[in-house]
């Protein structure tokens, strides 16, 4: 009975260890420059081509399938000074990335027409956003491609057309850090 539960004890310490040590966690950080502007509500008078925008702090689960949390901290002008990583519309989490090579890729999309209490008027919403990791020699980077138009049925100055991408070099970072930007945002 000793040596049953003593074997037991060996396979399942085994298995398990071999479980855990396929799974591979990295935390990043990724500051993100505009590199690209076709939105006429923001254009490029407002967001640069080579102003930094957004930064993004992900946690990067590789395994069987790869997961990605991902919370976005908004830097750019007037764009909510100082916040913290939102967790309203900035969190995507335990997102499955498809895997090609090197690159790691999740996109999401929709088209909606709501109606706008405020403004008693149908509002017509569209939406994709992707996100593009590389991970080549353990240098990580990320594109995020953001696209939002939300059109009005009647005549109304507040359209918005955004059409951008982002890109920059994220830096791997330690959980303590990861977890302290995420709470207090930057530094």
């Amino acid at each position: 009975m000793i040596n049953k539960f003593i074997l037991f004890f060996i396979l399942s310490f085994l298995f398990f260890n071999t479980a855990y040590a396929a799974k591979k966690t990295t935390y990043l950080r990724c500051p993100l420059m505009m590199v690209e502007n076709k939105g006429r509500s923001f254009d490029e008078s407002w967001w640069k081509i080579g102003d930094n925008l957004n930064e993004v702090y992900a946690k990067v689960i590789e395994a069987k399938k790869t997961k990605i949390s991902i919370h976005s901290y908004f830097t750019g002008q007037d764009y909510w000074k100082d916040s913290k990583p939102s967790n309203e519309n900035g969190l995507r989490k335990n997102l499955v990335f498809t895997k090609n090579n090197d690159e790691l890729k999740w996109s999401d999309s929709f088209s909606d027409k709501i109606k706008d209490k405020e403004l008693n008027e149908t509002v017509e919403m569209k939406y994709s956003e992707t996100y593009k990791f590389k991970n080549v020699n353990s240098e990580w980077s990320l594109i995020l491609l953001e696209y939002n138009e939300y059109t009005y049925e009647k005549t109304h100055s507040s359209n918005v057309h955004i059409k951008h991408k982002l890109s920059g070099d994220c830096i791997v970072i330690d959980k303590k850090l990861y977890k302290d930007f995420i709470k207090n945002g930057k530094s």
